[in-house]
């Protein structure tokens, strides 16, 4: 047996292939099996020439004893050899790939078998080995004593049962190799995490999920108990008569103008380090720093850079709020001009092959490189010759992985927030619990992800997998979360694809994967916030419809009723992240929501799609050419399904009282974009816009109804009503068809009695729809079809109009179209990318 075994290294050898390539647990359970089978083999064949000679039965009882022997040998051979064998890297050693630097003290300097396990300890402890090492904390982390399951003895690990037919991989049962790229990070310890979280004591905001049986994967939950949600008052002061200037802003301008950046610039014009200035900015205001990271490449990018900014002036944190500029020009600019505190970050190229940081207490030696690895440097080198910039992408992971967690050894707490979130209510309950909870050292907010059942009972059916999302993400300073991190960037800057590091989530993606690493291995400790308090509002409209998207009352008492601090938008595109946020009243600005500003809007009922195309065109039409915003209403719908179309699939629609369904208004049109802008120069807002400026801002002004005969008045006809007093100076107006046949050119007063009944009754309907959060119907949808009536179309005015009207409709024919499959239910479950398309 010894004889094979080295001609089987001389064989491996003279390929090129180094000794001892197979993982340390399979090589060694081959080579026992082999050499128990081969000395049972000569045992028996001695067994049968002495037992035929006569001395068989003589024999029988020590050949007994002398096999039990043997096997008291060979348990006693794997015991020792499980827990003194050394690793054999495999492809990570030959590839120069950085070995594991965590190893608790008292361990082998090699680890040992549980170590070889991809990215995560062993959760079935092994044999007792004769000597157990004490429980030494790691060197990295002297405040924290780490408690370990003794190891005992346990059954092999059961194989999973592939499905049958073609579940899953097409009947294709060839082996596919998985290559580990990164260095391995598994200890020799199991951590028992039920004693380790017991170390906090009572934790009144932490509840245990019922999500996993084994105990290291139990995920945690914060519970809010008796949480009470108030909405803010009103800013005090007079009302503001400048458009344009309103009252909050004024005052918000005052309180970002004493933001620390604006007094000390040298923390803001990137000549301080990055981890300086945010430890300077903690330090200052005393709390988490808010952060986000932005570049503007387009202007709905920089609404979001507004709600971020003037948020943190509504709820007070913005003394600790900043944004980082991602080697952005425009971002600085506009941050200059609108006294936003922004971070100037310059992408820095010697950072990209930036080894991963030793921690502390550890002597980190890099990497010996073979031919493959400098090879695959070259041409990493060689593409980015070639290409005139870095990918955004690719400098906001080296911001979030690499620069940013340095800031974490010294100590600060970082609130990290993607720029599609928004606050409805003060984000210090959130941070409270945080606070008052030293042992967890991330709250993160749950997502859940989609994952098909792939075993033959279950084929093709779904279920839900939570997960963390870094979007909204709090995370104490300290050398677990700096861990988390720094595996995080050393499994991203080792990615071989370059087109997949330049996609959105990547980086995410390894930080959720060394979440895992680190809390098996380093006691890290995370809990989430449940889908009540930061909910993601495409998985809102996926459970309950799109009554969701209508925004105003009804979805503000529905999210407070679940007691909802925070909403993310994660899955709505472009324009649509913005319309979700206002929808959700987690969107503050008061440039928008200006109490003075100039609109325009009608009542849309649904015909035909035709109908409604030429309706909002006639709309887009009127609003550029007397410089107005346009209020595209939630549209009111047949509660019968259409044609082809049953029941069940029209309950993600929203039904209002049994009487009429409604669409969401932002889901109606589609305006076609470059270079960042709008290719029609027309400001869209929510249907709950003068909700919102009631409620949380300012008395906006009364509705001044413009009636027009379908008939009679084309659309330049409506235009030039709406240049002449008093619908000039009017700031909301609103249009409506005239039935009773009134004087258009006559004032109000000269009309007769009976066309002014039923103007003043109209213009109070008018006005009770228009100051609704969604609107309000007082008729079923048959009665008000009956009564409804269309603006005129927008092609005459090509052809009779001047030439700025001429140039608005060409702009509006090429520039705008409708969303898809308006009153028709989004098919499938899945809920990104189908916001109107």
């Amino acid at each position: 047996m010894q004889h094979r075994s080295g001609t089987g290294a001389s064989a491996a050898a003279a390929k090129g292939r180094p000794v001892g390539r197979t993982s340390a647990g399979g090589g060694l359970r081959f080579g026992v099996y082999f050499y128990l089978m081969g000395l049972l083999s000569v045992t028996g064949i001695l067994f049968l020439v002495f037992y035929h000679q006569g001395d068989g039965l003589a024999l029988l009882a020590s050949e007994k004893d002398q096999l039990n022997q043997i096997k008291e040998q060979f348990l006693k051979r794997i015991q020792q050899a499980q827990f003194a064998a050394p690793i054999h890297h495999g492809a990570d050693h030959a590839e120069g790939r950085p070995q594991s630097n965590f190893r608790p003290q008292g361990g082998s300097s090699e680890g040992s078998v549980a170590s070889a396990v991809n990215w995560a300890p062993t959760l079935r402890p092994t044999a007792a080995p004769t000597t157990q090492p004490p429980t030494v904390a790691p060197t990295f982390l002297p405040t924290l004593k780490l408690t370990t399951i003794p190891a005992t003895a346990s059954s092999p690990k059961k194989q999973r049962r592939k499905p049958k037919g073609n579940g899953g991989n097409g009947g294709d049962k060839r082996k596919k190799k998985k290559k580990n790229k990164a260095r391995r990070y598994a200890g020799n310890e199991v951590l028992d995490v039920e004693a380790d979280w017991a170390v906090g004591g009572e934790l009144p905001w932490i509840e245990v999920m019922p999500t996993k049986k084994i105990p290291l994967k139990k995920d945690r939950r914060v519970v809010f108990r008796d949480l009470s949600l108030f909405a803010m008052d009103r800013s005090p002061g007079p009302r503001s008569t400048v458009p344009g200037r309103s009252r909050d802003l004024v005052l918000a301008e005052q309180r970002l103008e004493q933001h620390l950046f604006h007094q000390n610039q040298s923390l803001a014009d990137g000549t301080t380090p990055l981890d300086e200035a945010i430890e300077t900015l903690y330090r200052h205001c005393g709390g988490p720093v808010y952060l986000g990271m932005a570049t503007v490449k387009d202007d709905l990018y920089w609404q979001l850079i507004e709600n971020f900014f003037y948020t943190a002036v509504r709820f007070r944190f913005s003394d600790c709020a900043m944004i980082i500029c991602i080697s952005d020009d425009k971002c600085l600019q506009q941050c200059a001009d609108a006294r936003f505190p922004c971070y100037n970050y310059r992408y820095r190229a010697e950072y990209e092959g930036e080894p991963l940081p030793a921690l502390p207490g550890e002597d980190w030696e890099p990497p010996q490189e073979d031919d493959k690895d400098r090879a695959l440097r070259a041409e990493r080198e060689a593409k980015k010759k070639t290409r005139a910039r870095v990918p955004v992408m690719e400098q906001i992971a080296q911001v979030k992985l690499l620069l940013v967690p340095k800031a974490l050894q010294r100590g600060v707490s970082i609130f990290l927030l993607d720029l599609d979130v928004g606050f409805l209510h003060d984000p210090v309950h959130l941070v409270r619990p945080f606070l008052e909870t030293p042992v967890v050292d991330i709250m993160v907010q749950e997502d859940m992800i989609f994952i098909m059942n792939r075993s033959h009972a279950g084929w093709r059916s779904w279920f839900t997998e939570p997960l963390p999302n870094i979007g909204l993400f709090l995370v104490r300073g300290n050398a677990k979360t700096q861990l988390v991190f720094d595996i995080a960037w050393d499994k991203y800057r080792v990615m071989d694809d370059d087109y997949a590091k330049q996609q959105p989530g990547k980086d995410q993606n390894h930080v959720l994967d060394a979440m895992r690493i680190a809390r098996g291995t380093a006691a890290m400790k995370y809990a989430y916030y449940d889908n009540n308090t930061v909910p993601l509002l495409d998985k809102l409209v996926l459970k309950h419809g799109n009554v969701m998207e209508l925004g105003g009352e009804l979805l503000a008492a529905f999210l407070a009723e679940k007691g909802t601090i925070a909403m993310h938008a994660t899955c709505y595109e472009q324009s649509t992240k913005v319309h979700g946020l206002r929808a959700a009243a987690a969107f503050w600005n008061p440039r928008h929501y200006d109490p003075l500003a100039r609109t325009i809007t009608k009542v849309l009922v649904y015909v035909s799609e035709q109908q409604i195309l030429e309706e909002v065109r006639a709309l887009i039409f009127l609003a550029m050419a007397t410089n107005r915003r346009l209020i595209v209403p939630n549209i009111i719908g047949d509660p019968r399904p259409p044609p082809g179309r049953s029941y069940p699939d029209m309950t993600r629609i929203a039904l209002v009282d049994g009487a009429h369904r409604l669409w969401p208004g932002f889901r109606v049109v589609f305006l076609k974009r470059s270079n960042g802008r709008n290719d029609l120069d027309v400001d869209i807002v929510e249907p709950g816009f003068y909700w919102r400026i009631q409620r949380d801002y300012d008395d906006p002004d009364a509705v001044t109804p413009l009636f027009f005969h379908p008939a009679k008045h084309s659309l330049l006809d409506v235009k030039r009503l709406l240049q002449q007093e008093p619908f000039h100076s009017a700031t909301r107006i609103v249009l409506a068809p005239d039935h009773a046949q009134g004087d258009m050119a006559a004032p109000e007063d000269a009309q007769p009695p009976v066309v002014r009944q039923y103007r003043a009754q109209v213009a109070s309907l008018l006005a009770r729809w228009a100051n609704d959060s969604v609107g309000v119907y007082p008729q079923p949808y048959a009665a008000t079809r009956q009564m409804y009536r269309a603006l005129p179309e927008v092609k005459p005015a090509r052809q009779d109009g001047d030439e700025r009207d001429q140039s608005i409709v060409n702009a509006i024919m090429m520039g705008m179209r409708l969303c898809k499959n308006i009153f028709h239910p989004p098919a499938g479950n899945r809920t990104c990318f189908q916001v109107c398309d």
